[in-house]
């Protein structure tokens, strides 16, 4: 992994230290829902290279949540938490496959 990658990926666990783990609330997460959102507000700048790539970025599940809020954040997108833990849903069942959250 890159030193840059390495020190985002750092900055973006210390940002997020406090979030609630998806799911917590008892909602089941709804990959299909997750796969529309996707499609209209990420595939645009993300496309399915980048979860392809050599040096994976994410390395789990709860890092995969975390980039997910923070591109939101970056787009200024208005998604909801139980939105972003659907568009996680769908990128760990179609791309990365990381085991449920403990």
């Amino acid at each position: 992994m890159r030193r840059d990658s390495r020190y985002l990926l750092a900055a973006l666990l210390l940002a997020n230290l406090g979030a609630n783990a998806a799911g917590s609330d008892g909602r089941a997460q709804d990959a299909a829902r997750g796969r529309g959102l996707y499609e209209k507000h990420c595939i645009t700048c993300h496309t399915p290279g980048i979860h392809a790539r050599r040096d994976k970025l994410p390395a789990t599940r709860d890092e995969l949540r975390m980039l997910v809020d923070h591109f939101r954040r970056q787009a200024n997108l208005g998604l909801t938490r139980d939105e972003i833990d659907d568009i996680v849903e769908y990128l760990n069942r179609t791309r990365y496959r990381f085991p449920p959250d403990k």
